[in-house]
């Protein structure tokens, strides 16, 4: 038989991949936000807090999976995109390096939580 199978160390634990976007986005949600408003041209949004609430009332997989793909898409589509001048907001190159860095952290996450059982 020539099957390829992953060790026990290597394979993702349903509650650390959850607790581990959890963390990112208590860590870095803010940052997320302050460049999705940008992007969005929408002052009062809360796109970590969203994710969040998702997680803890509905903890499916596909859905977080699915809602992290589409954020992803959504920050690389935007790069090299002119920005809208918010208060606080990122400007040239670090908007580009922002955005980079959350898109490819979050396929990281959403990469972890599709491997989740069903």
């Amino acid at each position: 038989m020539n099957q390829i199978s992953t060790p026990a160390k290597f394979r993702t634990e349903p509650q650390g991949a959850i607790r581990r976007l959890k963390d990112h986005l208590a860590r870095h949600g803010d940052s997320l936000d302050r460049m999705l408003r940008q992007v969005r041209a929408d002052p009062d949004l809360n796109e970590s807090h969203e994710i969040v609430a998702l997680i803890s009332s509905e903890p499916d997989p596909a859905r977080v999976s699915r809602r992290l793909k589409a954020l992803v898409r959504e920050l690389l589509i935007c790069l090299g995109e002119p920005i809208v001048d918010i208060n606080r907001s990122y400007v040239g190159p670090e908007f580009d390096a922002g955005l980079c860095w959350h898109a490819m952290r979050l396929h990281d996450l959403e990469r972890d939580i599709r491997r989740l059982p069903k």
